[in-house]
Parts: structure tokens; sequence; C-alpha cells
């Protein structure tokens, strides 16, 4: 769920504020797929931790974040669009 997560800066910024620090992200696109979901993890609570929402947690922020990701972000990463196709949302 948080590479779906990274997939949508727009989204992160929602929740996060102007302080996320999207340098500390990987960059977009299918190659997210690539990464560990440790490294996803790690990248998202270092670019989240001087946020006033605070640094990314599982329970705390992910749910938020996921209920503004855009389905339009998550086609461009293979397997969320698979996802996507699967649940009739196409």
């Amino acid at each position: 769920m948080e590479t779906w997560l990274v997939a949508d800066r727009a989204a992160l910024a929602k929740i996060f504020g102007p302080k996320l620090n999207e340098a500390k992200l990987p960059p977009e696109g299918k190659s997210l797929e690539t990464k560990t979901k440790a490294s996803i993890f790690s990248a998202l609570k270092t670019s989240t931790k001087h946020t006033p929402a605070g640094e990314y947690g599982k329970g705390a922020h992910s749910f938020k974040v996921l209920a503004e990701v855009s389905p339009d972000k998550l086609r461009e990463v293979s397997w969320a669009a698979r996802f996507l196709v699967e649940m009739g949302a196409t």
C-alpha cells in the first residue's frame, strides 16, 4: 500500500503539508514497484519527519493518504492498475 501512496505526491502533500520533503521519495512511475517495501516505508518516514502531521506511521496516516490517492496516479503503477481493472474501476 505504501507504494501506492508514494505514487501520488499531491495526496501526500495534502495530508503532510508543505514541509513534505519530496526529494527523499523515490521517483514516481512504474519503477516504484522495483523498490522494496522497507525502502518505501523508510522514504515515507524520512520525507515526512519534519511535517506538521508528524513522521509517517502506518496506522496514523496510511488510510488518510489512501483516501486522497488519485486512481489516475495508481494506473501508472502496474500492479495497482491491475487491481483497479479487477475491481471494475477502469
